[in-house]
Order: C-alpha cells, then structure tokens, then sequence
C-alpha cells in the first residue's frame, strides 16, 4: 500500500507533544480548529495506547482533510514517521470491507445472502455468500499463496496491484 498522498495544506506542519514524548506532526489540516485539537487529542491518545513505533493518520471529508504523524518510521527512533511513507497495512483491511459491507446491506444496497457471484463472476466458490466472505468461511482461496504473486511480491514490493490483478490470480486468469 503507498502511504497518503499529501497535498494542497491549508497550514504548515505543527508539532505537539504527546504524553509519551512522542510529537503529533499536523501535514494538512483543512478543518475547522477545534476539531483538528479533538482529532489531533485523540491520535496522541490512540496512539499511546499501541506497541508501535509511529503512525499515519488520515481523515477525508466533504469539508476537508487532516493529516497527522506521529513517532517513527523505525524502532531505533531515527527516522521520523512521513505521510508519504509505504506502510503494510495487512489484515486491517478486513475491517473497512466488512464495514463498507454492513453499510451497503443497511442502505439496502445489497444483502449479506448475495453469492459473491452476482459481483464478481467466475470466482472460485462463486455460490459463497457476502456473509461467508465477510466471516472468512467462503472457500475462496487466497492470492497471497499464488507462486506468481509470491515472486512479484518479493521481487517488487513497491508494485501497486490492481484489483482486477488480484482478482485474476484467484481466478488463475493468465
């Protein structure tokens, strides 16, 4: 995953200290002040709650955007965390999907009975519902043990795959 695309701030970057020593670096803030004190109160607050050693925050809005770093790139605390950093993001994924699901299925947009088929067709287990994919009980399986994308992977860490790409791995599509 490329880190956030940071551009167009309304305002320089700014630092605050955070209970841990730690400084929240504000990159673009284009909301209104005293929301970006409660969201820049609680990224220090979050993030004094984790084992990690820095973090990129993002919020998008209609009414704008706000950026933040905190910490470092690095455990040994000598690089500081960038927002253009390529962090892997790995399972936190799942949760976005899953939440996107719900929200589509609450609009009445779709339903979690929906076979996967009816959006994506010639998947594998294509008669597998939302819900059993939603709950990783679909029997799809997944990209990441193709060999082929094994090589690029670690041939190329910085390839940005294409959801049609990964798709067709699944699907063992040449």
């Amino acid at each position: 995953m490329s880190g956030c695309a940071v551009g167009g701030s309304s305002s320089s970057p700014s630092k605050s200290p955070t209970p841990s020593g730690e400084h929240v670096t504000v990159v673009q803030n284009q909301l209104d002040a005293g929301l970006a004190e409660k969201l820049n109160a609680a990224a220090a607050d979050a993030y004094s709650g984790v084992s990690a050693p820095g973090a990129v925050m993002a919020i998008r809005t209609p009414k704008g955007t706000w950026v933040t770093t905190i910490g470092y790139q690095d455990w040994k605390k000598t690089t500081p965390m960038t927002a253009d950093v390529r962090q892997r993001i790995g399972s936190v994924t799942k949760t976005f999907t899953v939440t996107a699901l719900m929200k589509l299925a609450e609009q009445g947009k779709l339903s979690l009975e929906d076979p996967i088929e009816k959006f994506v067709p010639g998947m594998p287990n294509g008669n597998a519902t939302l819900y059993q994919l939603a709950t990783m009980r679909s029997g799809i399986p997944s990209y990441t043990f193709d060999e082929s994308f094994q090589q690029k992977y670690f041939t190329d860490p910085n390839h940005a795959w294409k959801p049609q790409e990964l798709v067709d791995l699944v699907k063992k599509v040449p």
